[in-house]
C-alpha cells in the first residue's frame, strides 16, 4: 500500500569512544573490493508496546549506537581508497521518521519499493572518496499505531550477512545494558589478499530493464512438499535454502528458456577457512559465490543435483587453493567481461541466504520484530529470509517485469507459494 513517511530530524551519530590513531585504517581484502556497490536496507518491524516512551527510546538507541560503533568502527569511517577505509570517527547518520498509518496496514498490504521510504537513504547510492558518503545509516520509523520499524542502510564494501546480524545483535545487547565481550574489528586480508582493482567495472544485470519486486512465502509444509518431489535417491539431502533457492530458478529458467542460465549462492567461508570463532565476529565479505548452469528443459531434481554438486565442491583445500595467488582476480575479471558480451544469450540469477541467522531474536527491549524486510532488491536477484516461525522461507526478490507476470501466471510456482 502507499503511505507517506515524515522525516523529523537528521543527525551524525559518532562512536562513544574515539578511535585510537594505530587503528586509523582498515584494510580492505579482495573480497571486499570486488563487492557489489550498493547498499543492503535491513528493516526489522516491532509491534506496538505501551509500555516505552517513544522520546526516552529514542535517546537510548541513539546511546547504545554510539557504544557500538566504538566496537564496529571501521562503520563509522569513509572510503579511503581501494584498498582501505579510514577511521576517523566520522560517524553515520541518524534518522527519525513518523509514519501516518499503522504497521499492520503496511505489512498485511506488502509492497516491496514502498518500503524505500522506510530507509536512511538511496541504497542505489555508491559512497567514494570524494563523495564522503556514510557507509552507514540508520532511520528509526515511528508508525501511528506506536510500532517501530528500525531500518538500516550499510554498505556492501565492509560486510555480509553476517556482519548485519552482529551488527544489529550487538546494539540491541548494549541498549538493554549487556556487557560484550569480544573484537569485531579483524580485516581479512591475510585470507583474500587485496589487489590493484581499479578501474575495474562490476557486472550490470539487465541495466535500464524496467522490474518489479515482490515478497513469496514458502511455508515449512510447502518447503515439505518440494522436499518430497526430489525423492529419497540424490547423495545428500538438501537444505531448506536450497530446496526454494533452485525451485525458484527453474521456475526463472521457464520464463526466457532460449537463454542460457547460472544461478549464483552466497555461501559463508567463516567455517570452511582459518579460525572459526576468530572469523564469526570479522568485519568483511568472508562468502563465495557457488556457480551453476543449466539450459531450458531441466527438470527440478536435475538442478538441485546440479547445485548440491557445485556446493560440495567448495572444500577448504579448494578455497585455499583458489585463493592463495592472483590468479582469482584475473579469473574473475575474464568471466566478467565474458558474461558482458554474450548477456543477451545468458541469465544470472543470484541468491543471498539470511536464514540461520537470529533476527527474530533482536530485541532492544521492547519486544522481539515481528517481520524482517528489505527493498530496492537488484534484478534478478533474490533474499531469502526464515519466516518468524522459523519453518518457513520468505523470497523478497527483483525481475524484469516480463518475467514477474510470466512467473505469476506459473501453476506449479504458484502451488507452493502464498504472500502474493
Amino acid at each position: 500500500m502507499s503511505f507517506k513517511v515524515q522525516v523529523e530530524s537528521r543527525e551524525i551519530i559518532k562512536p562513544a569512544s574515539p578511535t585510537p590513531k594505530s587503528l586509523s585504517t582498515f584494510n580492505l581484502s579482495l573480497k571486499d573490493q570486488l563487492s557489489p556497490k550498493f547498499y543492503v536496507p535491513v528493516i526489522l518491524f516491532y509491534a506496538s508496546n505501551p509500555n516505552v516512551e517513544q522520546k526516552k527510546n529514542l535517546n537510548l538507541l541513539k546511546h547504545s549506537l554510539s557504544h557500538t560503533l566504538s566496537y564496529m568502527y571501521p562503520l563509522a569511517g569513509r572510503i579511503k581508497d581501494v584498498y582501505s577505509i579510514e577511521c576517523k570517527d566520522q560517524g553515520v547518520e541518524f534518522v527519525e521518521s513518523h509514519v501516518a498509518v499503522s504497521i499492520s496496514s503496511v505489512l498485511n498490504n506488502l509492497e516491496v519499493d514502498q518500503l524505500r521510504q522506510l530507509v536512511p537513504f538511496d541504497p542505489e547510492g555508491v559512497p567514494t572518496p570524494e563523495n564522503q558518503q556514510c557507509l552507514l545509516g540508520v532511520q528509526v520509523n515511528y508508525f501511528r499505531c506506536g510500532g517501530t520499524a528500525i531500518a538500516i542502510c550499510i554498505n556492501h564494501l565492509v560486510i555480509d550477512f553476517a556482519v548485519i546480524h552482529n551488527f544489529f545483535k550487538t546494539w540491541a545487547a548494549i541498549t538493554q545494558g549487556e556487557k560484550i565481550e569480544g573484537t569485531f574489528v579483524r580485516d581479512c586480508t591475510t585470507l583474500f589478499p587485496p589487489q590493484d582493482v581499479s578501474g575495474f567495472n562490476q557486472l550490470e544485470v539487465e541495466k535500464g530493464t524496467k522490474s518489479i519486486a515482490k515478497r513469496f512465502i514458502f511455508s515449512g509444509s510447502s518447503i515439505s512438499s518440494l522436499q518430497e518431489k526430489l525423492g529419497e535417491d540424490l547423495e545428500q539431502r538438501p537444505s531448506r535454502v536450497v530446496v526454494v533457492s533452485t525451485f525458484i530458478w527453474a521456475a526463472i529458467i521457464t520464463t526466457t528458456p532460449e537463454k542460457i542460465w547460472f544461478m549464483t549462492t552466497q555461501m559463508n567461508l567463516r567455517n570452511k577457512m582459518g579460525n572459526p570463532e576468530v572469523l564469526q565476529n570479522s568485519l568483511g565479505n568472508i562468502t563465495h559465490a557457488v556457480v551453476t548452469s543449466a539450459g531450458s528443459g531441466t527438470e527440478y531434481r536435475s538442478l538441485v543435483r546440479e547445485v548440491l554438486n557445485s556446493i560440495r565442491e567448495v572444500t577448504t583445500e579448494f578455497l585455499k587453493n583458489l585463493y592463495k595467488d592472483k590468479n582469482y582476480y584475473s579469473e574473475y575479471k575474464k568471466a566478467v567481461k565474458e558474461f558482458s558480451k554474450n548477456s543477451d544469450g545468458i541469465g544470472l540469477f543470484s541468491t543471498s541466504s539470511w536464514c540461520g541467522f537470529p533476527m527474530y531474536e533482536v530485541d532492544f527491549g521492547w519486544g522481539k520484530p515481528v517481520q524482517l524486510g528489505t527493498t530496492r532488491i537488484p534484478t534478478n536477484c533474490v533474499f531469502l529470509m526464515d519466516t518468524i516461525d522459523g519453518k518457513g522461507i520468505e523470497a523478497w526478490m527483483s525481475l524484469p517485469a516480463k518475467c514477474m507476470k510470466m512467473l505469476e501466471q506459473n501453476s506449479d510456482f504458484l502451488a507452493h507459494v502464498s504472500g502474493i
